[in-house]
């Protein structure tokens, strides 16, 4: 799966930045240095990070600590090459279960002119395709939306709280009655989602996937 040329994703205090292997052994992997807006991230021997590498439809992530940097001829950090990958599968996403509040605004056909002001909901699922909406709100199917959700993610020791603005499509709906109020459950598909919102999105749900296993817990995705 590792070969020099392979495009990488470094998640470094709660950022992520691109990279790709610039040589390997059957021992270590030296990644390039990443560069955001022409300025070099300088990592340090004993830093940790979390690298994120696609191989045939798939996500495989894995944490490492920085064991060498180099800085000429071209800036490299080294890393031990893992003994196990966590695989997430991209082509048939999973839908982690879990409440929490996102925003949306309706949106004309062309997805450019507002047609509601801001207003808050409930995120009941969420997946890397697409999210399941609760609101009290009428919407009719084939409506586009703008959808504004922060994500907790933990990784190890780190913490960070990632931001996503994305559109979306409404393609179901379903009518709940309770005693007190009408709710309305909406199956909201993500549309032309950048790649790195997206690997934030699959990054949510595995961190949720690692609290749940760590706390003994069946875990609750569904698959797509």
């Amino acid at each position: 799966m590792f070969k020099v040329g392979l495009s990488a994703k470094i998640h470094i205090d709660g950022k992520d930045y691109s990279s790709h292997i610039e040589d390997l052994n059957s021992d270590v992997i030296y990644f390039a240095t990443p560069i955001e807006k022409g300025r070099i991230i300088y990592l340090f021997e004993g830093k940790n990070v979390n690298i994120y590498i696609t191989h045939k439809g798939a996500v495989y992530n894995f944490g490492g600590e920085v064991l060498e940097v180099t800085t000429t001829p071209t800036p490299l950090f080294k890393v031990k090459r893992p003994e196990k990958l966590h695989k997430i599968q991209r082509r048939q996403f999973f839908r982690l279960e879990k409440k929490q509040e996102v925003e949306f605004k309706i949106l004309d056909d062309n997805c450019k002119e507002e047609i509601s002001q801001t207003k808050l909901a409930h995120a009941l699922d969420i997946s890397g395709g697409g999210l399941k909406l609760a609101t009290e709100e009428i919407i009719p199917v084939e409506s586009y939306l703008e959808l504004n959700l922060k994500l907790d993610i933990e990784e190890g020791s780190k913490r960070s709280t990632e931001e996503i603005t994305c559109f979306g499509r409404i393609v179901h709906t379903k009518k709940i009655e309770t005693t007190k109020v009408r709710i309305y459950h909406y199956g909201v598909e993500f549309l032309s989602l950048p790649q790195d919102k997206q690997d934030k999105i699959v990054r949510f749900i595995f961190s949720e996937q690692m609290k749940l296993r760590s706390k003994g817990r069946f875990s609750n995705e569904k698959q797509e």
